[in-house]
């Protein structure tokens, strides 16, 4: 079983490395390739993909691929920003609508049943019930 805490924090998914340690790279440190949205990881010596849809993390994860996620789009980002002093209603609003696009992006992964990381898969099943039961009644 992959370590909980590095599969909610990975930007990095598909990759043998990613989640027994958290992937110590991110997407700005990979080399540079001659293909846009693709980069080589040095770590682990493969192609890394990335995505910015549900959809693209799918094909490339099911097709094999190393993928990348947006920074932002980690399984940990589905719990609003948490604040300390005194902020805004409308920054709480953008920190709650931040965290349900990446609740709805995860959701429709889950969904889907990707045909890779199946044990990682559940994890984030698990999160996103405790986060977004509305998509699991």
């Amino acid at each position: 079983m992959p370590d909980e805490q590095n599969v909610l924090d990975s930007e990095v998914w598909n990759c043998p490395n990613a989640f027994d340690n958290l992937c110590p790279m991110r997407w700005e440190e990979l080399s540079w390739t001659l293909r846009p949205g693709v980069r080589f990881c040095k770590v682990c010596q493969k192609k890394v993909f990335k995505v910015s849809t549900p959809e693209q993390f799918i094909e490339h994860g099911n097709a094999g691929h190393c993928v990348a996620i947006k920074s932002n789009h980690r399984p940990s980002d589905m719990e609003a920003e948490q604040w300390l002093g005194e902020p805004s209603d409308e920054m709480l609003a953008q920190a709650d609508e931040a965290a349900k696009r990446v609740q709805r992006w995860w959701a429709q992964v889950v969904i889907s049943e990707p045909k890779f990381e199946s044990e990682a898969m559940e994890v984030v099943k698990g999160e996103l019930k405790s986060k977004a039961s509305r998509y699991f009644t």
